[in-house]
């Protein structure tokens, strides 16, 4: 089935939405641990990588960031900070208008500034260890 454009923008929205829900302290250290580190542009990548898995998984790691642990290394499972799941919408709709850019949707609002949570330091073993104990016990070093 082909979208319309008016489709892909709603698309558009729902995809926002989830992704700045996204923004948080804990989620980042999830993917920090896993890949040994992860920019900022890492993690613009891994929370489209989250919204693509689905709406089952997407909740199921949003209440459970270490429930990630269960998913990490599936095949079905894409590398959780490949880029591009957060431009399709985007290429598609300028495939289909001819415009390089989707519209401005008024009254959607912009996501968060700063990750949401408590923050704190990734790299601390025993913290990371007390609040991710499944990631941890399977990948006991940073990135393996």
């Amino acid at each position: 089935m082909s979208q319309s454009p008016e489709e892909l923008i709603a698309y558009n929205v729902t995809f926002q939405h989830f992704w700045y829900l996204s923004y948080r302290w804990d989620l980042w250290a999830v993917a920090y641990w896993l890949h040994g580190g992860c920019s900022d542009d890492g993690f613009i990548d891994f929370r489209a990588c989250l919204v693509s898995l689905g709406k089952e998984w997407y909740f199921q790691v949003l209440n459970d960031p270490d429930s990630l642990t269960d998913l990490v290394g599936r095949d079905d499972v894409p590398y959780m900070q490949a880029a591009g799941f957060q431009y399709v919408d985007f290429k598609v709709y300028m495939e289909k208008t001819g415009y390089d850019g989707m519209p401005e949707v008024v009254g959607m609002a912009h996501g968060p500034t700063e990750p949401q949570g408590e923050r704190f330091d990734f790299e601390d073993d025993e913290e990371m260890r007390k609040r991710f104990p499944k990631l941890v016990a399977r990948y006991p070093d940073m990135g393996d």
